[in-house]
């Protein structure tokens, strides 16, 4: 039997008893008429009751178990960001920090943004090895986490479109990272002309690529600010 159809049942019921104990009794209120128009009545309210804590209960649940996911996917994805800059040391405290709350994760978060934006290094390498993880970890944050972090559908919509944007950055391949590409460049000699263009090009695709680096580590620092607020689309 469905929460509904007991729900309509147990309703009917006490109206059942109401009337009939009303109109076939006058001491109604103080009789087994009464005494089975209360019962069911609490029986009612007892039902709503704890149809309301379990429902409160598995939502909660269900957000914990949302926002633990939500972190660890972000720990992830800041890591490779740091390889992608040549940060070799792992920071383990965006782990430790993803174990334990929303709240210091984002703080960690934050951190790792900050030395990822100071950090002048750049491995071509991992930047090709991680692209279409970063890609796609962006969409999925579009996807399936949106809601941690949105309060409401203009919010929502403005995330959803600027994680996208985003994502689409890094779909891009850039051929002068390829170790082809470089390998031959470096077979160039240092007057050649083809070689001082190709030098020049790889620099500004650096750049570029180091501004996405940069764009997406603090992305993830501000969605994780914003799923630390503890206001999700649905609260």
């Amino acid at each position: 039997m469905s929460k509904k159809v007991a729900f309509i049942t147990l309703l009917l019921l006490a109206a059942v008893f109401f009337i009939a104990g009303y109109y076939l009794q006058e001491d109604f209120l103080s009789d087994l008429w009464s005494q089975l128009f209360l019962l069911i009545l609490g029986a009612l309210i007892t039902t709503f009751v704890l149809e309301a804590i379990l429902r409160r209960d598995a939502q909660q649940r269900a957000r914990a178990k949302d926002a633990f996911a939500f972190r660890t996917f972000s720990a992830n994805i800041l890591n490779a960001l740091q390889a992608v800059v040549e940060l070799k040391q792992t920071n383990q405290e965006v782990f430790e920090a993803a174990l334990s709350d929303n709240k210091r994760f984002a703080k960690a978060a934050a951190e790792i943004s900050s030395q990822i934006e100071l950090s002048p290094g750049f491995d071509p390498d991992a930047y090709l090895k991680y692209r279409l993880d970063f890609a796609s970890g962006l969409r999925e944050f579009s996807r399936g986490y949106i809601r941690l972090f949105t309060t409401n559908r203009q919010d929502m919509l403005t995330e959803y479109r600027e994680l996208n944007e985003l994502a689409n950055r890094w779909l891009a391949y850039i051929d002068e990272f390829s170790e082809g590409s470089r390998n031959y460049t470096a077979t160039l000699k240092p007057e050649d002309s083809d070689k001082l263009s190709r030098e020049a090009a790889f620099r500004a695709q650096v750049t570029s690529a180091r501004d996405t680096v940069v764009v997406t580590a603090k992305k993830v620092a501000l969605i994780a600010a914003k799923a630390a607020e503890g206001k999700g689309f649905y609260d």
